[in-house]
């Protein structure tokens, strides 16, 4: 300030001892009196815009602050309040900048670092931010807010150990802080540690039961656990506590549709869009009840929206190309399908090449496809390897090794002799362990890798790329004549095999397969034996089924059909008809190439938009859309199986 000019420095006295003393019109008089005593003064032009931003008067602070940045050039904490002002009218880039400068004239404010790391965060997470925070607990280590904001920006990345150990040490300084533990429950769920998770999760609600994001990520978890009346009960106390919580509703909204309460989720979804705007899971829940529904324009529509506000999320761009699919998007649907790696994998795997295979690739020697999700996806993805096979018919790579289930290695053996299989080193239910092929790659010298689930982005651009494949696997001969001769010593009726639902029996899971009363057509036929292909024990299913309609189901209980795929394979392709709901049976059915009938639950990706199912053209696929019963389905199947054996 100018100490020339007295009358200016009592004008600024009399200003800041009515701002300390809460008179805000008395304050505001002695500011204006001041600065019309010394318009020049910076201090005081200062020591007013910083006032006037404290008691909210934004649009007011902003030129005076911007005035205290020209008079004084070198005042950081000028340009830190002109960064936060920036913040606020939203101006990103004049927010950055002003920041910047700040830091760059005192670079030792944590406060400074900070409140940039927050603004660029808000921005989109980015290394900036992440630079940011770092640079901010160098400067004020023991500050609980600063390595929370690290941590979070950490898990944003997936960067899940950094993240964990920044968290930890922020639960460490505040322990009674909830949205640290909260976040803490997050990054324990993704490393598959669900117990701690749990755990960290309702700390955050003892510390405030009113934690929305502790609330919906608890709720969430037990959605993952398939523990669907814990995951209602807190769905439906989420918005009680916090009915403005946009989270809350749309977590609510999904629960909703994982019952197949398809009206209220679509309501909770508009309720959770209306409060925010931005929240991607609302317009992602919209999306998911359209798509079931068989509503793909609705789908894509909301799925983009969704992914325009969050296109860092991999399972809302996983849904979305999943959409796609559906639509017969194919190009563009699979690239999105693509982030299916994010979605499913806690973690990524190390030690393979840092090449990976494209359609255009033409100098490696060894490529190495590596496996990934469940058994029916390895079956229909494995449709792919003859292409795979016949693109390196001249030589180059020398060698392609293809990971897979262990259970698969003998029929995949035999069905695509040209290729090398290895046994899938981390089982699919280990998600929370590492797959490492350091070893693997080493000794076969791979230098190229690529995913099983991207062949298809190369090998299935159109449905006319589905056209010309037919059956592509192979089941053992000998034992299907086995199976032969076993069922010709018993009757000679015609062999109808069934599979009528997963061997995830779960409550929530029920609605995707048909009750079995439901299969009263089937029963209703004659001259036919019925085989049991259900890869469990359905000893109490085949019971009700004698109980009810008087039918004996013949199932080879001496036989492991659940982890002997070999034996599966063999017992399908003797079977005539193979009537199975949405499993693993569906897809080895279909790759054997077996007259197979398909019972699914709501409108499906797998036909790729297309009038016919192009994966399998031996199955004919039916779907029950949620508003329909199972029993008109299973009818058109009966019908069409009594019409093919009257024909032979």
């Amino acid at each position: 300030m100018n100490r020339g000019n007295p009358l200016a420095a009592h004008l600024l006295g009399l200003a800041l001892s009515a701002r300390d003393l809460g008179r805000i019109p008395e304050s505001r008089a002695w500011f204006r009196a001041s600065i019309i005593s010394d318009p020049a003064d910076a201090e005081i032009i200062y020591q007013f815009g910083s006032w006037l931003f404290q008691i909210g008067s934004l649009e007011d602070s902003r030129p005076l602050i911007t005035k205290t940045a020209i008079l004084a050039a070198n005042r950081f904490d000028a340009h830190a309040l002109l960064g936060l002002l920036g913040v606020s009218k939203p101006d990103p880039r004049a927010a950055t900048r002003s920041m910047r400068r700040a830091l760059v004239l005192e670079p030792g404010v944590g406060d400074i670092c900070f409140n940039l790391g927050q603004h660029l965060s808000r921005i989109g997470p980015n290394q900036g931010a992440t630079s940011a925070f770092r640079m901010a607990t160098v400067i004020q280590p023991n500050n609980p807010a600063t390595w929370l904001e690290l941590g979070a920006i950490s898990y944003t990345f997936r960067n899940l150990v950094t993240a964990e150990r920044v968290i930890r040490k922020s639960v460490r300084l505040d322990p009674t802080n909830s949205t640290a533990w909260s976040y803490l429950g997050l990054i324990r769920a993704a490393t598959q540690h669900l117990d701690e998770a749990s755990l960290c999760f309702k700390t955050a609600l003892v510390l405030d039961p009113c934690h929305s994001d502790a609330t919906v990520n608890l709720a969430n978890m037990y959605r993952q656990l398939e523990l669907s009346g814990k995951a209602r009960r807190l769905a439906v106390s989420g918005p009680f506590h916090s009915p403005m919580s946009s989270r809350c509703w749309s977590t609510r909204s999904a629960i909703s549709y994982d019952e197949a309460e398809h009206e209220t989720s679509r309501e909770d979804a508009r309720k959770a869009c209306i409060i925010d705007p931005a929240n991607a899971d609302g317009y992602g829940n919209f999306a998911q009840v359209a798509f079931v529904n068989g509503d793909t324009n609705a789908a894509l529509q909301f799925g983009i929206r969704a992914f325009q506000l969050a296109p860092m999320r991999a399972e809302i761009q996983f849904n979305l190309g999943i959409f796609q699919l559906g639509a017969g998007q194919l190009g563009i649907g699979w690239r999105n399908y693509s982030a299916r790696k994010s979605v499913f994998r806690a973690s990524a795997p190390i030690g393979l090449p840092s090449n990976r295979w494209t359609d255009t690739s033409t100098q490696y020697q060894a490529l190495l496809v590596v496996s990934e999700q469940g058994l029916g996806d390895e079956i229909q993805l494995a449709s792919c390897l003859p292409d795979l096979a016949t693109r390196f018919g001249c030589g180059v790579p020398t060698k392609i090794l293809v990971e897979c289930d262990r259970r698969l290695v003998p029929i995949y053996q035999r069905s695509f002799p040209k290729l090398n299989f290895l046994e899938r080193l981390v089982d699919r239910n280990e998600s929370n362990r590492t797959s490492d092929y350091t070893r693997i790659v080493e000794s076969n010298q791979i230098d190229a890798f690529i995913e099983l689930g991207d062949l298809p982005g190369f090998f299935r651009k159109s449905i006319q790329d589905f056209g010309i494949h037919k059956a592509y696997l192979t089941a053992d001969e000998e034992r299907s004549r086995a199976w032969r001769e076993r069922f010709r010593t018993r009757e000679t009726k015609p062999l109808i095999g069934l599979c009528w639902r997963s061997r995830k029996d779960q409550q929530s899971r029920r609605i995707y397969y048909p009750p079995i009363l439901s299969l009263a057509p089937l029963f209703a036929l004659d001259g036919v034996k019925f085989v049991s292909l259900q890869y469990d024990a359905p000893e109490n299913d085949i019971q009700e089924i004698m109980e009810n309609f008087g039918v004996s189901v013949f199932h080879p209980a001496e036989t492991d059909l659940m982890n002997e795929i070999d034996d599966l394979a063999a017992l399908i392709n003797v079977m005539d008809h193979i009537v199975t709901a949405n499993t693993s049976v569906f897809h080895l059915a279909g790759a054997l190439g077996r007259p197979t009938h398909v019972m699914d639950y709501g409108y499906g990706w797998y036909t790729m938009g297309a009038d016919h199912f192009p994966w399998y053209p031996s199955a004919q696929y039916r779907t029950k859309m949620p508003n329909e019963e199972w029993t008109p389905l299973v009818t058109s199947i009966a019908s069409e199986i009594e019409t093919r054996i009257r024909k032979f």
